[in-house]
């Protein structure tokens, strides 16, 4: 079976904390799916960066070596 999602920029929250984590994963992905992919945001990853390059606002002009 082949997944049709997209890649999608989501928000976790852990049941009964405070605490958030980011992940990039399948725009059909819910929480305890075994069938679907998902990786973790680093800490050290520039979010707001991030987030522009996922809803198309971020324009890429530096070509990095």
């Amino acid at each position: 079976m082949q997944c049709t999602g997209k890649a999608q920029l989501k928000k976790i929250k852990r049941n009964g904390t405070s605490v958030v984590t980011y992940i990039i994963g399948c725009e059909k992905y819910v929480s305890g799916d075994k069938r679907r992919r998902y990786m973790k945001i680093p800490d050290d990853v520039d979010f707001s960066l991030l987030t522009s390059l996922f809803d198309g606002t971020h324009i890429v002009s530096t070509v990095y070596k």
